[in-house]
């Protein structure tokens, strides 16, 4: 089935769960509270904003997921965007089939590790859904990593570089797609990884995560000065840890 035809179900299945919607009156209900919830929570003192917010977010899924139509509609739209991203259908097929392609696109981070005395505040965009490759001209000065992306693969390279005397974290969570962390001879590593399906690669290695998490410390991460702790969140995926 093209794109085209999926689009239009698409768009079919969107009316039909719209016009289920506001012809039912639990689901009126509670998408009024949900919406009222949340308009509310802004002008209410901050210690009831969170309440209300997750009364708002609740009662609205709860409203959209009494609705029929909703699951051809979510199915609908998966099968669409995996069209449109072929690196998810690659990586779905990887993990069911278990074969790996030779050829992937990555979202390359060359890290320099650089101790500093500034104080300067710096924002980076993380990048949600890609697999654009940086150049070697974006290295950054070391400071502790929080990187976020919905979909890609991801590649960090440690580098030959001379890490502080303390430890650095490099922090990731994201959706659906691969990690790769590079690490030069010499550096320590402690990995902490929590995922949905997907498996782990620590050198040789190779571990079946189903729900579970990971802990894995290299061995000399308690005596060498030079580590890092690396900590990632993944729903659907792989981490791999490559020794240079």
């Amino acid at each position: 089935m093209n794109k085209r035809w999926l689009i239009m179900i698409l768009g079919i299945l969107g009316l039909l769960m719209v016009y289920e919607l506001f012809n039912n009156r639990f689901s009126i209900i509670m998408l009024a509270i949900g919406i009222g919830s949340l308009l509310l929570k802004d002008r209410t003192s901050r210690k009831n904003q969170n309440t209300l917010f997750i009364i708002g977010v609740f009662t609205i899924l709860l409203a959209l997921f009494s609705n029929r139509m909703i699951l051809a509609f979510i199915v609908v739209g998966l099968l669409l965007f995996i069209g449109e991203n072929p690196e998810i259908y690659q990586l779905i097929r990887e993990l069911l089939t278990g074969k790996k392609t030779l050829k992937n696109q990555n979202d390359f981070v060359m890290v320099d590790f650089e101790q500093t005395n500034n104080s300067t505040f710096k924002v980076s965009r993380n990048q949600w859904i890609g697999e654009n490759r940086e150049t070697e001209e974006d290295i950054y000065s070391w400071e502790d990593i929080n990187f976020t992306k919905v979909i890609g693969n991801t590649v960090f390279d440690l580098g030959n570089t001379l890490l502080p005397k303390e430890t650095n974290i490099i922090l990731v969570r994201q959706g659906i797609g691969k990690i790769k962390i590079l690490v030069p001879e010499g550096v320590a590593i402690s990995l902490n990884t929590s995922m949905l399906i997907g498996k782990v690669f620590v050198g040789e290695e190779e571990i079946d995560l189903k729900n579970e998490t990971l802990h894995w410390y290299s061995n000399t991460y308690y005596t060498n000065t030079r580590k890092v702790k690396v900590m990632a969140n993944i729903l659907i995926g792989e981490v791999e840890v490559v020794f240079l």
